[in-house]
């Protein structure tokens, strides 16, 4: 049974019987509402940023948001399930992770327009700091100067300062690069890349607005930024909502709500700081009980 399209019988849910699991990183993937089926019940986690190198520094979690969406049967909604943050493969040390895919759920075409469920992805860990977790209405940060901020339901999230080198704002299903320009590429879609030399800043979780780079060395004591969380959403016209945050007071790599029943183990987490190397983030989860 396919592990991306597998259909599994189920009694959990409010009376839904049937589960549609997404688990594979994908930019689009279309699900057709099946004949008959006029209400779903989607449960969204959020990837993970990648943990900064050497340094022990973990990437931030993703968000969680779940809902009841009434459907039209033979609609086609698009889903998209965010890539981790990478980890930094160069072997020098003081390198930061990139910021982790937006994970979610539209209608018609991938657009913020369309957008139903959104699971913000976590900021990337860096020398100075853990990477903000994705999720809530506003993403998490660790919330030095030099730190991406987290988006918001309006803007992304505010870049890491920094005089020579900050990071970029997050934007719309996008989070910011890291300081300075580099080849580490974030986590699809929209994940913020980061610099792959030098103690540079960590790249922004995307969401439905992601969060903002971190700054480079230079501020913080010699410290370099981490990424900010990207944020949820979840549409006026769902019903029975939650939206949670992953980590803890804004930052850390733990995913939120893993005792669901329908939770799968190695998705949503940040990458562990505690590995020396580094460690890629984990990617996201689209769940759909109908």
């Amino acid at each position: 049974m396919s592990l991306l399209l597998g259909i599994i019988a189920a009694s959990g849910g409010p009376s839904y019987q049937n589960l549609q699991t997404f688990s594979a990183a994908t930019i689009s993937t279309d699900w057709v509402v099946p004949a008959g089926v006029t209400s779903i019940w989607v449960k969204v986690w959020g990837a993970g940023g990648a943990s900064s190198h050497d340094i022990n520094r973990d990437g931030g979690a993703g968000g969680y948001v779940e809902g009841k969406l009434a459907v039209t049967p033979g609609s086609t909604l698009k889903i998209a399930v965010g890539d981790g943050g990478n980890k930094n493969t160069n072997v020098n040390i003081r390198r930061a992770g990139s910021g982790a895919g937006y994970t979610g759920v539209f209608l018609t075409s991938i657009s913020a327009a369309n957008a139903k469920f959104i699971a913000g992805g976590g900021g990337g860990g860096s020398r100075g700091g853990y990477g903000g977790a994705g999720g809530a209405s506003t993403g998490g940060t660790y919330n030095r100067s030099g730190d991406g901020k987290g988006g918001t339901q309006v803007a992304g999230g505010a870049k890491g300062t920094d005089a020579s080198y900050p990071g970029l704002d997050g934007a719309s299903l996008a989070g910011g690069r890291g300081s300075y320009s580099g080849g580490l590429p974030g986590g699809l879609p929209g994940g913020g890349n980061c610099h792959t030399d030098g103690d540079h800043g960590a790249g922004g979780g995307a969401g439905y607005y992601g969060g903002g780079g971190g700054g480079s060395w230079a501020v913080a004591s010699g410290l370099a930024g981490s990424g900010g969380g990207g944020s949820n959403f979840v549409h006026a016209a769902a019903a029975e909502t939650n939206s949670l945050q992953g980590g803890s007071s804004g930052y850390g790599r733990g995913v939120p709500n893993t005792s669901d029943e329908d939770y799968v183990s190695g998705h949503g987490n940040g990458g562990l700081g505690a590995n020396s190397a580094g460690q890629d983030g984990e990617r996201g989860l689209v769940q759909i009980r109908y």
